[in-house]
């Protein structure tokens, strides 16, 4: 079993979709299951959108909130078993502690002020409490498939809450706890997230469940933590632009490929790399536009509210000028949109290809027209440019003309 846990209330950024994708790629090799796990439902649907539009899609959603009984049980089982403890402490006494400590650069590790509280002052004790694991006694060992193993010392663990003052289980437990329940075997993290992992691992081998989860941490590259999905989709970068970035900046700078599909038989956690590269703008867009090039022209089309391969030839010429689809969109517009007949060159040349009909080249067309108005060609392209694009730079008028043909009444108006 492989599961994605995105943030809570936050947006998906760059950072978290390959995150994500390799988590995935790697149930996906594995012929695993896949799970997105939430928190609570009603802040999904944004993410679950970007990653189904990705083509990551799990086999079900899982709401951590859904087990709270079954946290419950465990927290009192520990409890039961002197492997944790009602803390008492004052929220507010803990957090200046905790101030205290980073300001004189030390790491805050509770001071255990409950810890040793008899069952009789606990049962005296009316204020509201939340509850403590207890430190290991042994070293807790993390597998990472990337960094090899990692064993922190008892002295290096906190004792974590695991249930909070609501009865609600801390995102580490109940985290934890999901992950033992649905049998997970890898994950894929954030780098900021191993420690987290060395103390779920206690959680799990406290609970009695032996069986270690692999993991795979992973540091982002810089910036990327700053893009959100949703900004990228906004200005016209493709889904599959997304996800080969992803692999060539995180994977294999090498892969070809184009596809989830195509990356799901090939993909190797060895091959993950530790750190991924530096955000490079410039080169997701080179992808994107090579992404817009290998759409399928009647699809591409319907971007610009047609549904006819011809005019999604068009928005492909204008690909060298462009990178994104917002960028497309103007260009595209332009040619049907209204042209500068205010321009006599261009009124003249308007009136002449009305009434020479759809000529079947673009060459007997420019004979046409420069036996009508006596220009030389050279003197014939601008305004003829203007009138078919309603741009004064682009491509070839000869590449373009045979999409246009069928539109020249619609473009020339």
């Amino acid at each position: 079993m492989f599961r994605y846990a995105p943030a809570s209330h936050a947006p998906l950024t760059l950072a978290d979709l390959r995150i994500a994708l390799f988590n995935y790629l790697a149930s996906r090799r594995e012929g695993a299951r896949f799970l997105l796990c939430f928190e609570e439902p009603g802040h999904e649907s944004e993410v679950l959108e970007a990653l189904g539009l990705c083509g990551i899609v799990g086999e079900g959603v899982h709401y951590r909130r859904d087990n709270l009984r079954i946290h419950q049980h465990m927290a009192v089982k520990l409890l039961q078993e002197r492997k944790a403890f009602a803390c008492f402490c004052d929220p507010e006494r803990l957090a200046e502690r905790r101030q205290e400590a980073e300001l004189a650069g030390r790491h805050y590790y509770y001071d255990g002020g409950c810890e040793r509280l008899s069952d009789a002052e606990v049962l005296d004790n009316p204020n509201p409490f939340t509850v403590r694991l207890r430190r290991p006694d042994t070293p807790v060992t993390v597998e990472d498939e990337l960094r090899g193993i990692r064993r922190v010392a008892p002295e290096e663990m906190d004792c974590v809450v695991i249930m909070e003052r609501d009865k609600r289980a801390s995102k580490p437990f109940a985290e934890a706890v999901d992950d033992m329940l649905l049998d997970v075997s890898l994950i894929v993290a954030p780098l900021e997230e191993m420690e987290a992992a060395a103390t779920q691992e206690h959680i799990r081998h406290a609970l009695g469940y032996d069986r270690g989860v692999r993991y795979v941490h992973i540091e982002p590259g810089e910036g990327e933590s700053e893009v959100t999905v949703r900004s990228l989709f906004e200005v016209g970068f493709l889904p599959e632009a997304l996800i080969r970035y992803l692999l060539a900046t995180g994977y294999d700078k090498e892969n070809t490929f184009h596809s989830i599909e195509e990356a799901a038989k090939a993909f190797l956690v060895k091959k993950i790399s530790p750190r991924a590269e530096k955000f490079d703008a410039s080169f997701l867009r080179r992808l994107n536009q090579e992404e817009i090039a290998r759409m399928d022209a009647k699809e591409l089309s319907r971007v610009f509210g047609f549904a006819d391969s011809a005019v999604g030839e068009i928005a492909k010429a204008f690909l060298p000028w462009c990178e994104t689809l917002e960028e497309l969109k103007p260009r595209v517009a332009a040619v049907f949109g209204p042209k500068p007949l205010n321009d006599a060159d261009v009124y003249r040349l308007s009136r002449l290809v009305a009434s020479a009909g759809q000529t079947d080249s673009f060459a007997r067309l420019c004979d046409y027209l420069i036996q009508k108005t006596g220009l030389e060609e050279e003197a014939l392209h601008g305004p003829l440019r203007r009138l078919l694009t309603g741009q004064d730079e682009g491509p070839e008028l000869e590449t373009l003309y045979p999409h246009l043909r069928s539109y020249l009444k619609e473009i020339i108006k």
